[in-house]
């Protein structure tokens, strides 16, 4: 499910895939599933953002690319990278509040396994550094909407912007 997301209709299409793969009494292997099963574009935003926390940005831009590939959106990507560091943030922060992986869980409505991944990604940013990526997100937004800058152009000058930022004091968990 991690993989193909929580639409019905996908789950059965990836299913199938995998089934007529593994054929009759066969077994499905993770491996299988990697290479079969399409990632959703919240899986890619996961990876986008696991890549900028590692300044990895030549795999940022090829992700970026590859979902581009699939006719995602520019604007639909800034949403779904604003949603995701909005998250980090929040588990961050409940976190240092002494908040437990469930507890967080509950509070943000949203499943502990998802909770357990944000927070480890979360660690790998400095606490000013997921405010102000929401900030450039919601500038980003508002100049593609508003027509100054192409939607494309503006997600390849974010990444390449955090890719250039020296790494602060507190990236990767410390302080």
């Amino acid at each position: 499910m991690r993989r193909a997301g929580t639409q019905l209709s996908a789950l059965a299409n990836e299913i199938d895939k995998l089934a007529l793969f593994a054929g009759s009494g066969g077994t499905i292997e993770a491996a299988a599933v990697e290479r079969l099963v399409a990632r959703t574009p919240e899986e890619n935003v996961f990876v986008l953002v696991e890549q900028v926390a590692k300044r990895d940005i030549p795999a940022a831009l090829q992700t970026f690319y590859d979902l581009l590939e699939n006719n995602e959106e520019p604007i639909k990507i800034l949403a779904l990278l604003a949603a995701h560091f909005r998250l980090l943030s929040q588990v961050k922060w409940l976190a240092s509040l002494g908040y437990g992986q469930a507890q967080i869980a509950a509070a943000l409505k949203v499943h502990p396994f998802r909770v357990k991944l944000a927070l480890a990604q979360a660690a790998r940013f400095a606490d000013g550094e997921l405010a102000e990526a929401i900030n450039e997100l919601a500038d980003a937004d508002y100049e593609v909407k508003s027509g100054a800058v192409d939607r494309r152009l503006a997600v390849e000058l974010l990444l390449m912007r955090w890719g250039t930022r020296p790494a602060q004091a507190g990236r990767h968990g410390r302080r």
